[in-house]
This record gives structure tokens, sequence and C-alpha cells, in this order.
């Protein structure tokens, strides 16, 4: 592993286990002495993270922060995350394969596998199954929107959110949508995918939800 790899991994292993919460600056002197590199490859990895959504840009200054979002910015970002996933699936469900299919297949199965046993993996492998349903809509403008509204930390707090009865439905969703794509149900699908969206933010809205009154 070269050192900008290097770099991207450490760093990005630390904003996802929280090491560097949200609204962390990421400083590059700060970070090449914490990673054990020069500034280059820092300053490499921290394009990449910002091209991935996992590190932004402040309005003002140098460098780049983790991402700080308001609730109600999460939730306007898991209700466009909801009405672009939910396309996704529309259009997969009228180009996708049978091969694709058995994939997320596979990955729905060793998700429930992974809970039953609980292993690690289910946030890797629950990427991967979006990520067949994005690739086999077959939209470039979905490819390039998707990053703006899927906060890689989001989802990881989202999934240590779920209790047993939000994961169950987690689960069930995917076998849904599985179903749905296999026939080539465009409304079923889409209808599934905005119910699965819906229970992710639930589930990380219930102990975020700001006081009322």
């Amino acid at each position: 592993m070269n050192a900008a790899a290097r770099a991207y991994q450490s760093i990005r292993d630390m904003i996802l286990d929280g090491t560097l919460p949200p609204g962390s600056r990421l400083k590059e002197e700060e970070l090449a002495d914490r990673v054990g590199v020069s500034r280059t490859p820092i300053r490499e990895a921290l394009r990449r993270l910002v091209s991935e959504g996992l590190a932004g840009r402040p309005e003002r200054g140098g460098g780049a922060l983790v991402p700080d979002l308001s609730f109600d910015e999460l939730e306007e970002k898991f209700h466009l995350r909801g009405m672009l996933e939910a396309q996704a699936a529309t259009l997969a469900a009228t180009r996708i394969g049978g091969a694709e299919v058995d994939r997320l297949q596979e990955l729905a199965d060793r998700m429930e596998t992974c809970v039953a046993h609980k292993g690690s993996g289910y946030i890797g492998l629950n990427a991967d199954f979006h990520g067949t349903i994005l690739s086999a809509a077959g939209s470039r403008l979905l490819q390039r929107l998707m990053p703006h509204v899927v906060e890689m930390p989001v989802v990881h707090r989202t999934f240590h959110a779920y209790d047993r009865s939000a994961l169950e439905r987690s689960n069930q969703h995917h076998r849904e949508l599985v179903a749905a794509l296999r026939l080539h149900d465009p409304q079923w699908a889409a209808h599934v995918m905005r119910s699965h969206i819906a229970n992710a933010w639930h589930s990380w809205a219930a102990g975020m939800r700001p006081p009322t009154g």
C-alpha cells in the first residue's frame, strides 16, 4: 500500500469510527504526524475523501472538515436519498439481469447470516447491495448525484442505531427488493426502497431528534 492509499485508509477509518467526529477540521500537518506520512499523500487522500462525501470543504479557509449537518439538513438528505434510491430501483427493475439479481440474493443472505451470528461486515455488504442496484439502474446522472446524499459516517451511525425490530425490517426490505427486481416490477421495487430508507431515517432520528417545546 503506497503512502496516499495508507493515508486515505487511515483518515477514512478515523472518520467512520468517530475518532474524527463531525465538525473536526482535517489539518494536513496534524494528520501527517498521526498517519506517519508527508503532507503530499495527505492532500491526495483528502481530495479523495471530499469526492466521496466523507469530508467537505469549509466555506472559509483552507483544508477540509468532517461534515457536521444539522438535524433538519440530515432529514432532508434522507428524504432526497429516498427519492434517488427509489428512482434507481425503478430503473433497475426494468434493466437488471439474472446474474445481478442472484448477486443481490447472495448479499441479502450474507447480511442475515452476519446479523444472526453477530459477525462484522454488515455495512460493507449493505453498501454492495445498494451499489449493485445503482449499477443496474444504468443512470450516469444517479451515479453522480448519489454520493452527495449518502453520507458514509451517517450510514455507520444509522446501522449502530438500529434496534432488533428495525434491523429485521431492513432485512425484510432487502428480501422484498430482490423479489421485486426478479419480477421486474418497478412500482413494487420503488415502494420497498422508499420504505427501506424511511426505516433507516427513523432509526437514526429516534435518538437524535431535538427537544420540542
